[in-house]
């Protein structure tokens, strides 16, 4: 297995003969663990397991069984439930304490053998976190000092085990208050590990987490880092954090839309996830705002995640507002948020942002941006030390990367040097010719798109997508031409022009989109000619069916398709009740369309067999 022979696995024949033996041992004892188990199944819940003769055998079997299959899930969780009823039975204190160093004493040999046990380390942390706990502090302050020795330990082997960084990050949020773990925080003790193994991601990752450094002292380290191995993916993931690293959230744009009974909504774009947002003052409004969180084509509940939020009250001309934007701030890692259930992990980590802004102007910025800490000077710099790099390594996708990543983020036109580092990445990294075409067309119609008007025009640009960035950009348009633009069903799936709340028309024809069930948008005229449409080619039984179910968007008054160009049965859906074919002298006079809707399809007159839904 894994290019690994029978006999690469002994030294010696006298060597496997050993193993062999060790091994009929290990299965003698797993035999006697799991027919003890059953026999304790069947037999009442002894009312003192501390002194319950059959148990203490059950625990020196798990331990011989640990011994040999360390991550023997059952006989850790044997011993676990052992000690969660030692403290039901309200057991003494010091057979708890005595039980519990027993433990760990257990997990830590286990674990200084066999480092990256699943297993080992759950139980672990189940320890500490739901049965530790719950003694003196006096004892769970001992326990948790023996933890960092540990662990200082098991990086002293390995720098990079995930299993114990992921340790680390719980313990720093059970034990905030508790000076013995502060060698791990140290700046000095991660730059000991990183000079260790420049390729220590974990590392990297612990010290982007420190709230203060020295920005050039980091950017040097950066440097020798570089310098060493240009090639290693974790130093440019860091280069990118140091650059941006304190960028907080912002309001990119705002919106206002007008509505009936003197009601209007006010939209607001954030560059991050806002989790609850309210207004705490306003120079000109009248009755209570409503506030809906906006993602994807839904109106979710307030508690949800969204960057897209919209207001709703009674404004009158409305030109100043303070709102206060809720954001979470750092959190547990997520694997042990959801393996454990404590009260040492508080959910109080939420981060209050206040914005006084102009509701009638434009908010409008880069949703990433440099550092505060990160001024011209710097950006020069640094697009000189890659330039150098560049003449020796003139062949690096690192270096052409993090070169088009500083570009983006100047102030600097600098739209001719993103194109030829997209071009040159074209050539050296053939399997994503097309993710690199999809970023250089963002780029540039991301520099081009500098105010907005009601109609964007971005047609033949090759895009797999449309990211939130240029979502930003976009919004207040109310007509789209997406046409041409090489889009398919994957490229649609997780698009953002459903957050373009001001879009009325669409225009995606001439792309290769055969369903739109991902599609979902609040477009009243949506163009869909010139893709397969599966639902379109469906028996007449079905159509009507079909296409109510792939333009389920209520507000959808108009479809236009070409029923010529893709082999449609034009007798099939000329009897559908809801479609009709509309002859070209008859497009204008089409009846209660918006003047934006009637100029469209005036457009469209030349054009024959369209396929038009009117609801």
């Amino acid at each position: 297995m894994h290019g690994y022979r029978e006999n690469d696995f002994y030294s010696s024949e006298a060597e496997k003969a050993e193993f062999q033996k060790k091994l009929s041992q290990g299965y003698v004892i797993l035999d006697k663990f799991i027919l003890h188990l059953n026999n304790m199944s069947k037999q009442p819940l002894s009312c003192d397991v501390a002194n319950d003769a059959k148990i203490q055998k059950m625990l020196d079997l798990s331990a011989a069984l640990i011994g040999f299959i360390g991550e023997f899930a059952p006989a850790w969780s044997f011993r676990r439930w052992y000690l969660t009823q030692l403290l039901r039975q309200n057991a003494p204190v010091q057979v708890l304490e005595q039980s519990i160093n027993r433990e760990i004493n257990l997990l830590t040999d286990t674990m200084l053998k066999y480092a990256k046990f699943y297993a080992t380390w759950q139980h672990r942390l189940l320890l500490i976190s739901q049965i530790a706990c719950k003694l003196s502090a006096s004892f769970y302050e001992s326990v948790l000092a023996k933890e960092f020795v540990f662990i200082d330990k098991i990086l002293a082997m390995d720098g990079r085990n995930f299993h114990c960084w992921r340790h680390i990050n719980y313990l720093k949020q059970m034990t905030p208050n508790l000076t013995f773990q502060n060698k791990l925080t140290y700046p000095e003790y991660l730059t000991y590990l990183i000079k260790e193994d420049f390729s220590n991601f974990s590392a990297w990752h612990e010290r982007a987490l420190l709230d203060a450094f020295d920005t050039s002292e980091e950017i040097d380290m950066l440097h020798e880092a570089i310098y060493t191995d240009p090639e290693d993916s974790s130093i440019w993931e860091y280069y990118k954090h140091i650059l941006t690293k304190y960028t907080p959230l912002r309001l990119l744009k705002t919106w206002r839309t007008g509505g009936s009974g003197g009601k209007s909504s006010v939209y607001l774009m954030f560059s991050d996830y806002v989790t609850r947002l309210k207004i705490a003052e306003c120079d000109d409004s009248a009755g209570e705002y409503t506030y809906e969180c906006v993602e994807g084509d839904a109106l979710k509940t307030p508690s949800a995640y969204s960057r897209v939020w919209k207001i709703n009250g009674e404004f009158k001309i409305l030109t100043q507002v303070t709102i206060y934007a809720e954001t979470y701030g750092k959190c547990t890692d997520v694997f042990y948020k959801r393996l454990v259930s404590t009260d040492a992990i508080t959910s109080d980590n939420k981060v209050t942002h206040k914005f006084v802004i102009n509701v009638n102007g434009v908010n409008e910025k880069n949703v990433v941006d440099f550092d505060k800490k990160i001024d011209q000077t710097i950006v020069i710099s640094e697009l000189n030390f890659i330039d150098q790099l560049l003449k020796i390594e003139p062949n690096s996708m690192y270096l052409h990367l993090a070169k088009i990543f500083i570009l983006k983020h100047s102030r600097e036109n600098c739209m001719n040097q993103i194109t030829d580092c997209y071009y040159k990445l074209m050539q050296l990294d053939t399997a994503r010719v097309n993710y690199y075409k999809h970023e250089n067309s963002l780029s540039q119609i991301t520099a081009r798109l500098t105010e907005v008007s009601e109609h964007i025009d971005i047609s033949g640009n090759y895009l797999s997508g449309i990211p939130y960035a240029l979502s930003v950009k976009l919004f207040g348009c109310q007509s789209l031409n997406l046409s041409n633009c090489g889009l398919t069903c994957s490229t649609v799936d997780g698009w953002h022009i459903p957050l373009i709340r001001t879009l009325q028309i669409l225009d995606i024809s001439s792309n290769n989109l055969n369903s739109l069930d991902t599609l979902t948008t609040s477009v009243v005229l949506l163009d869909v000619r010139g893709n397969p449409l599966n639902a379109l080619k469906s028996s007449p039984i079905f159509i009507t069916e079909k296409l109510a179910f792939e333009f389920r968007n209520p507000n959808l008054k108009i479809i236009v398709a070409d029923a010529s160009n893709d082999g449609w049965d034009w007798a099939a859906y000329a009897g559908a009740e809801w479609l009709c074919t509309i002859a070209n002298e008859a497009l204008c006079t089409m009846t209660n369309l918006s003047p934006l809707l009637a100029n469209y399809l005036t457009r469209l007159s030349g054009t024959q067999n369209l396929l038009i839904r009117q609801t």
